[in-house]
């Protein structure tokens, strides 16, 4: 465990983790941060910063976004500074709050604590309001090219890293496998129009916040929660992946603790290219509501 890390978020590998320790992450606009090696999952996936403070992040993300030509899909450094603006607040802004985003079941008490951040907002002086929204499925688009990036990366592997690998990942790369060319052609075209379903989203909102995940950290080395009936881990990810599908900044916003003790996490999501609006909500937010660690993260280290 350190200060500042560095997470790889193809479909929710910055904010799912963020989420289950109660820690600040975000996933940037897409091109933001340049990669290399590019990753075999493609344009879902991100590089962004987790850190103990908002602050951190966007320290992070100063450093991180400077240039590399060996990406071919970086955007054009602008030498934006990150931590410039994080405290200009958020009063006037409009932001979109969606308790379920779509037809997906949300843990009760995750549920109220993403609610009483959409009111902490609202005491913060933007304008929330809580729209109806049809919400498109995105879980099968995803699927096709999140698994087909699965199986294109395992056929690299040799015999021995193959007897290695996940059951769980196994099972992906195996559905990958199947899917055709065409296949990938009707997901992307799915992508495109959710892209522009969610920019016709921010042509009437700055923001949008809904659950980061809809669920608490269940135990190690399971894919799914045991006994919950889900087939696969983006079952359980419907609030992650579909902004990685658009290349928007996503940002998990820590928002209190279970009854059982565990962190609980809203999340906001702003416009293509707007990082720093991301941030500096995020950063509004945790100036009145600190992240609340579970007792383990303050426990002294025995000597």
């Amino acid at each position: 465990m350190g200060a500042l890390h560095i997470g790889t978020d193809g479909g929710g590998s910055i904010r799912i983790p963020c989420g289950f320790t109660g820690i600040p992450g975000i996933k940037q606009s897409f091109g933001r941060v340049p990669a290399w090696p590019l990753s075999p999952f493609g344009t879902v996936s991100h590089v962004g910063p987790m850190a103990r403070t908002v602050g951190d992040c966007a320290l992070m993300l100063t450093v991180m976004a400077e240039p590399d030509y060996r990406d071919p899909y970086a955007l054009p450094y602008d030498g934006a500074d990150y931590t410039q603006g994080l405290e200009e607040g958020v009063r006037g802004l409009r932001i979109a709050y969606s308790p379920s985003f779509g037809p997906h079941r949300v843990d009760p008490e995750i549920a109220a604590a993403v609610a009483g951040a959409a009111e902490t907002f609202g005491e913060l002086g933007a304008r929330v309001e809580q729209p109806e929204l049809e919400v498109p499925d995105t879980a099968e688009a995803f699927q096709v090219l999140w698994f087909s990036g699965a199986a294109n990366l395992f056929r690299r592997f040799s015999a021995e890293q193959r007897a290695l690998v996940d059951p769980g990942l196994l099972a992906v790369v195996a559905q990958g496998e199947r899917y055709s060319a065409n296949d990938i052609f009707d997901a992307t075209a799915a992508r495109e129009r959710f892209t522009v379903w969610m920019n016709r989203l921010h042509e009437d909102y700055d923001l949008l916040l809904l659950p980061g995940l809809p669920l608490t950290a269940f135990a190690v080395g399971h894919d799914v929660p045991p006994g919950s009936g889900l087939a696969n881990w983006t079952e359980w990810t419907p609030y992650s992946y579909p902004f990685n599908l658009t290349g928007q900044p996503a940002g998990s916003l820590p928002c209190g603790l279970s009854g059982e003790g565990l962190p609980m996490a809203a999340q906001i999501v702003g416009p293509r290219f707007a990082d720093a609006l991301v941030l500096q909500a995020a950063r509004a937010f945790e100036a009145v509501r600190p992240a609340a660690l579970p007792p383990l993260a303050t426990e002294p280290v025995p000597a």
